[in-house]
């Protein structure tokens, strides 16, 4: 089943495989443009946070969150806050801001996100990280969006993207940029966004993996741009030893899915992977999905859940088909569409990110990183204007709960 979502309905999806179903309650505005914290960063309009990435999510305590919001080649900010106020009251002068790093003083240790590019307002690379794998209370996974301008100093149609890991043994205050994991096999600026970086951690075959979901261009198929949403994987404690070891990636532990060509069998910077959502009816095209999103596994359900953004500026003008779809898997690469969480197609709502809380009625089933949730968790999902020039950004907020139907009495 398929259904659209109001802003005065609360939505409820019964899943094909499952007598569960999932609730998407109301959108609660948690901030206007106008409400969000001020930031200094050029191209921000009035000093405001632009969203410029999924909130990397950890729990804090009972009731608290700490929010790792990247601002691109302003670095980043750590909040503070709850999931009615991730960055603080809205409209407060004084936020619940942690830290503030620049890319500089996250990454001391990685020149080559130092160096700004003579003559540009951009540094030469830059990193994001809207994602973290939590191994302990003091040692971080980042997943990282990279976008690499050495090669003209400047950003624009030279940019080259990937997606890599980084280490944090200090809670998130420094990182050390691991390498690159994955690319897009067609890596030709700034048409081809590799996306950033909902991931999961699915069990298969007794061994767990981590699953990191992007967007691919190959040359195959006949739609425009040739893009599709994509997944790569690696044995995720081959990945966290090297890590700790060394602080090294090997780009080989990772391979790219391609269902024709027998699975787990594609190199992940120069093979091709193939598309794993279907398309969800009345909406476009498979190269408008984009993997500017998250992911995480709901235990209640037994599912995994993924958000992707549906985005029109792909394709024939006449398609301006925009919302955020939910969808459902057992296995995190077949995957059912479950539910239109945002329908309004005159906006665009990149960067979802999944928030659970330690105080839900079943905290056994909720992870200290948010990949995993619960009965009850929530989803943050911003709103831009269709015009992606314009950052005047609006935050909301949705409460997602999983209900379990009452047994039916025998008849008397």
């Amino acid at each position: 089943m398929i259904a659209a979502l109001s802003a005065a309905a609360v939505l409820s999806v019964s899943l094909a495989a499952s007598a569960d179903s999932i609730e998407v309650g109301r959108p609660e505005l948690l901030y206007r443009h106008e409400q969000l914290p001020p930031v200094a960063k050029a191209g921000f309009p009035g000093d405001k946070l632009g969203i410029d990435g999924s909130f990397a999510t950890l729990k804090a305590g009972k009731d608290s969150l700490d929010f790792f919001v990247s601002i691109g080649w302003g670095g980043m900010i750590k909040y503070r806050g709850t999931v009615q106020a991730p960055l603080g009251p809205a409209g407060s002068t004084h936020p619940t801001e942690v830290w503030r790093r620049s890319m500089r003083e996250l990454f001391p240790k990685d020149p080559f996100l130092h160096t700004k590019a003579v003559g540009a307002l951009n540094y030469c690379a830059a990193a994001w990280i809207p994602n973290i794998y939590r191994i302990d209370s003091t040692r971080l996974l980042g997943l990282v969006h990279i976008e690499d301008n050495r090669a003209t100093g400047a950003y624009g149609d030279a940019t080259l993207y990937s997606i890599g890991l980084a280490y944090s043994g200090n809670g998130g205050v420094t990182w050390k940029y691991c390498g690159d994991i994955l690319r897009a096999h067609l890596r030709n600026g700034l048409s081809t966004n590799i996306g950033g970086v909902p991931y999961l951690v699915v069990r298969d075959k007794g061994a767990d993996y981590l699953y990191v979901y992007f967007n691919e261009y190959a040359p195959e198929g006949r739609e425009p741009q040739l893009k599709r949403p994509a997944v790569a994987r690696a044995l995720l404690s081959k990945v966290v030893g090297r890590i700790l070891k060394d602080s090294t990636v090997v780009p080989p532990d990772w391979k790219k899915y391609h269902a024709a060509k027998g699975g787990w069998t594609e190199d992940s910077f120069t093979g091709t992977g193939s598309a794993i959502l279907p398309l969800y009816p009345g909406y476009g095209r498979i190269y408008h999905y984009d993997m500017h999103s998250d992911a995480a596994y709901c235990r209640s359900l037994k599912k995994y859940l993924l958000t992707v953004s549906h985005e029109a500026d792909y394709g024939p003008s006449d398609e301006h088909d925009r919302g955020l779809l939910l969808f459902a898997s057992g296995d995190g690469i077949k995957w059912q569409p479950s539910a239109i969480i945002e329908p309004d197609k005159d906006k665009r709502y990149p960067f979802s990110s999944f928030i659970c809380l330690s105080d839900t009625s079943d905290t056994s089933d909720t992870s200290q990183d948010c990949h995993e949730v619960g009965k009850e968790f929530y989803l943050i999902a911003p709103r831009k204007p269709s015009d992606l020039t314009e950052w005047r950004d609006e935050i909301y907020l949705r409460k997602i709960s999983v209900s379990r139907p009452k047994p039916r009495l025998p008849a008397k």
